[in-house]
């Protein structure tokens, strides 16, 4: 015959454990939506100064504009630029004589 099922003395503490479980993996997610959402925010930012240089040559202002994001250059490089964008960038990077990535200059007092 069928017995009732008799609910684990630790019910509660094996509930909280599964919640704090869940709650860890939405965390983590929200990191992971937030470094997505961060990452697709530079590459617009980054295409918007190369469409400066573009359409209105502009390469020093360019360049001051994308300075401010503090990019490194393996950070560009996982943008996957198509070599429209390369090529502005290119012409952006050698607009001041200096470097345009941060690990290329020293970082500023601010």
């Amino acid at each position: 015959m069928n017995e009732p099922l008799v609910p684990c003395a630790c019910a509660s503490k094996c509930q909280a454990v599964s919640l704090r479980r869940q709650i860890e993996a939405l965390k983590r997610e929200i990191e992971m939506l937030k470094t997505d959402k961060e990452a697709a925010f530079s590459r617009g930012y980054l295409i918007a100064c190369c469409n400066i240089e573009h359409m209105h040559h502009e390469e020093g202002v360019a360049f001051d504009v994308l300075a401010e994001l503090q990019l490194s250059r393996s950070d560009v490089r996982r943008m996957n630029l198509t070599d429209y964008d390369k090529k502005a960038l290119r012409r952006i990077e050698n607009a001041r004589g200096q470097s345009l990535f941060r690990e290329g200059r020293k970082e500023r007092n601010r």
